[in-house]
């Protein structure tokens, strides 16, 4: 027998408290690295990277302008996860176990297959509206059926 549970669907938007929370951590890594005893090349080539990958990471998690940057999250009628990303495309990706829920955030991370590179993780923030939405997916993500096949491919694995 099959459940079938409401659609939920969650399109993403600019997180500003994403941004600043990037940023605090960005400028904090950066303060701490101009104040060790080091080489100045090596500490220069060491906030060029705290840098630029803040930069990347803005772009692709906080403002979403990179390809691939996911655009809307949905869980159809029978419990499937579906993933657009700017591109368009769609993936139906399974969850690792080690996704974090809570009631203010929520990290989706992606079981990576054998042959495939691995997806992004998906980070919603309940400053990006759709409480309702959020709250759903919360309960989609703790009590839903695929936990239980997590559970069975990590026994076989282990055995």
């Amino acid at each position: 027998m099959q459940r079938l549970m409401r659609p939920i669907t969650i399109q993403l938007k600019p997180s500003p408290l994403l941004l600043g929370l990037l940023g605090v951590v960005s400028i904090a890594c950066c303060t701490i690295l101009a104040q060790l005893q080091i080489a100045f090349a090596i500490k220069f080539a060491l906030i060029a990277l705290v840098i630029v990958s803040a930069i990347y990471f803005i772009l692709r998690d906080v403002l979403l302008n990179l390809p691939q940057s996911w655009q809307s999250l949905a869980v159809n009628g029978k419990g499937e996860l579906v993933l657009t990303n700017r591109q368009g495309q769609q993936h139906m990706p399974a969850l690792a176990s080690s996704s974090f829920i809570h009631s203010l955030v929520i990290v989706l991370n992606i079981k990576k297959s054998f042959f495939s590179v691995g997806l992004p993780p998906i980070i919603l923030i309940t400053d990006q509206g759709n409480t309702e939405s959020l709250r759903r997916l919360r309960v989609w993500l703790r009590w839903w059926q695929h936990h239980v096949t997590d559970s069975v491919e990590t026994l076989e694995k282990a055995a």
